[in-house]
């Protein structure tokens, strides 16, 4: 279970830990746009939410692209 200065901020399940290299700039932008999203911000948490947006996106984009190329509707 993830701890940040005394809370926890990881669902009980996750087991894995990664580690992300940034640019000076990225860091900045990934950090602002946390604190914008939460009233608690968490850089770590951030990036797993942005990231599971982005898997569901593409996922439905090619299931999209599947039904069109078999002539589906949209």
């Amino acid at each position: 279970m993830g701890q940040e200065k005394s809370r926890r901020v990881w669902p009980d399940h996750a087991d894995h830990v990664l580690t992300t290299r940034a640019t000076s700039a990225q860091l900045v932008r990934w950090h602002q746009a946390a604190r914008i999203n939460s009233m608690k911000p968490h850089l770590g948490v951030f990036l797993a939410r942005a990231a599971d947006f982005y898997a569901a996106r593409l996922q439905a984009r090619l299931e999209l692209a599947q039904r069109l190329e078999k002539g589906g509707k949209l």
